[in-house]
């Protein structure tokens, strides 16, 4: 292999032994959202390096992620075909439905061990093709309406999958379930929309992980800033400034990777993960009625049923 699966934190000034993935993944088939550039790249990246077969899904145009596998063989060495791309918008939730009904009629009864649901924007004006506040309707409802109707296909014994939320959940005042104002476009970057949504992906996560039947497991993580597209809204001189006090997005992978790969977790589920260890989420999220009045209203929203998970 021309990769090394290492992270590193010279740059971040961390003494700390770093943990670095040993246990390879061949014969894995994984799953990752967003997955052309930024850390969801990182993480595709890193899982073929391991021998994963690595499905790369988002809605940047094909010939992107083209360039991105391209990009992976060159650093890793590894066979062109253990990557494959799927096309998945999670801004609009007909196409979501019909990328799930694709997957079927092309695969059929494959099984995926890892589901990593990474893709995600930052806050900004606007609203989703169905009406819903951008953070709100592609960070939270398309990413679960996914994970449910992926849930048959995901492996039932020793399956997993990831939610990558974000330490902006603490800076919230709760998750609102109002549908007037989760229809209003929001108010940008500063905004506490982004905040909003990850801690709801946050209890989503922790919720499907009590409901789920023995053998699937999630896993909730905080990536750490990192230097990405992410901050692409932001005028160059910022970029240029974040970038600098930021990890890569290699580093910023590493706590996905973790929970997708470390055989040490295999009986763990529904924790939240911060440098590759457990770590305490904001008190919001330990409500386990306001976890049910999220799930309730979230299936209601979606047409889900709220009980029957296959």
């Amino acid at each position: 292999m021309g990769f090394t699966p290492s992270f590193g934190s010279e740059s971040l000034g961390d003494t700390k032994p770093e943990w670095v993935p040993t246990a390879r993944q061949d014969g894995k088939v994984i799953l990752v959202t967003g997955a052309s550039r930024g850390i969801g790249y990182g993480t595709a990246e890193t899982l073929a390096a391991l021998g994963a077969h690595v499905i790369m899904a988002g809605n940047d145009p094909e010939p992107m992620f083209e360039e991105a596998m391209d990009c992976i063989v060159a650093s890793t060495g590894c066979r062109r075909d253990q990557l494959e791309y799927m096309g998945l918008d999670l801004g609009d939730l007909s196409s979501v439905r019909k990328t799930v009904e694709d997957w079927k009629g092309r695969h059929g009864g494959r099984v995926i061990d890892v589901l990593i649901n990474n893709a995600g924007i930052p806050g900004r004006a606007g609203t989703t093709k169905d009406g819903w506040e951008l953070c709100w309707g592609i960070n939270y409802l398309g990413t679960v309406l996914f994970t449910r109707l992926m849930l048959p296909h995901i492996k039932r014994d020793g399956g997993r999958i990831v939610f990558v939320s974000s330490s902006a959940h603490a800076f919230t005042l709760g998750v609102p379930l109002s549908e007037s104002y989760l229809r209003q476009p929001g108010g940008g970057f500063f905004s506490l929309r982004y905040g909003e949504s990850k801690l709801a992906v946050l209890m989503f996560g922790q919720e499907l992980a009590r409901r789920l039947e023995k053998g699937i497991n999630t896993y909730v993580v905080h990536p750490g800033t990192t230097g990405s597209s992410f901050w692409s809204s932001f005028p160059e001189f910022v970029q240029n400034l974040i970038k600098s006090v930021s990890q890569t997005p290699q580093q910023g992978a590493r706590t996905s990777v973790y929970c997708a790969t470390e055989p040490d977790l295999t009986k763990d589920t529904g924790k939240y993960y911060a440098d590759c260890a457990v770590a305490t989420p904001s008190f919001w999220a330990g409500n386990a009625d306001k976890s049910k009045a999220l799930w309730d209203k979230t299936c209601s929203c979606l047409d889900l049923d709220s009980e029957k998970l296959f």
